[in-house]
C-alpha cells in the first residue's frame, strides 16, 4: 500500500468529520532548556459500505453518517478480503521537536526521509498499512524580540517568526544560534472484521 501520509490523512480525517476528531488526544508538550516537543494523535473509525475489489473502489461511512467513496491504489493488497460492514481504523500521529543548537557551524538545510517508508498486510490478510515521513530542518536565528516574545528563524526556503511563551527558553536564544526542527508524521490504517 503506497501511502502519501499527508494526503491520505487529510482525506480520511475529512471523511470522519468533526465528530471523529473528538477522538483526538490533547497535544502532549514536553520542554527542557533549549528543547520543545509537541505530539498530537488523532484516531478515527468508519464502516465499509461498499467494495468493488476489481475496480479498486471502497466507500466508507464516518461516525456522522457521511459516506465517502475512495479509489484505492493498485498496490493495496487483499482488497478482496474486505466486506461490507467491516471497520476502517485510522491513527495519525505527528511530532514537532525544536532543539536549540549553540555554537553550531551547520548550514541551513532540509532533509526529508521516509517518503515511501511503509509496511503492508501480508498475503491473505485484511488490508492494512503504516507509512511515515520525517523532515529535519536546520534554521538560523536571525532575530530575538524579547518584547514581543518571538524569534525569527531563517530556514533553507523561508523565514518564519515563532512565538516563545516561556521566558526562560527565550533567554537561552541568541542571534546566530541555530534551531533544529524535526517533524515526523505516521499514519496507520487497518480494516478489521465487523463485530
Amino acid at each position: 500500500m503506497k501511502l502519501k501520509p499527508l494526503v491520505v490523512a487529510a482525506a480520511l480525517m475529512s471523511l470522519m468529520s468533526a465528530a471523529a476528531l473528538a477522538q483526538s488526544t490533547d497535544p502532549v508538550v514536553k520542554t527542557s532548556p533549549g528543547q520543545f516537543t509537541v505530539t498530537r494523535t488523532e484516531a478515527a473509525t468508519g464502516t465499509v459500505t461498499e467494495v468493488d475489489a476489481s475496480k479498486g473502489h471502497i466507500s466508507i461511512k464516518g461516525p456522522q453518517g457521511k459516506v465517502v467513496p475512495l479509489q484505492v491504489s493498485s498496490e493495496v493488497r487483499n482488497l478482496d478480503k474486505v466486506k461490507v460492514g467491516d471497520n476502517l481504523n485510522v491513527r495519525f500521529e505527528e511530532t514537532l521537536s525544536l532543539t536549540l543548537k549553540k555554537n553550531s557551524t551547520g548550514t541551513r538545510s532540509l532533509e526529508q526521509s521516509g517518503r515511501d517508508a511503509k509496511s503492508t498486510a501480508a498475503a491473505g490478510q485484511r488490508p492494512a498499512g503504516v507509512a511515515s515521513e520525517k523532515d529535519v530542518i536546520m534554521a538560523d536565528v536571525t532575530q530575538v524580540n524579547t518584547k514581543k516574545k518571538t524569534i525569527t528563524l531563517k530556514g533553507p526556503y523561508e523565514t518564519v517568526v515563532l512565538p516563545v511563551k516561556d521566558p526562560n527558553q527565550l533567554k537561552l536564544i541568541k542571534v546566530g544560534d541555530q534551531v533544529e526542527v524535526v517533524h515526523t508524521r505516521s499514519l496507520a490504517v487497518a480494516i478489521t472484521a465487523a463485530k
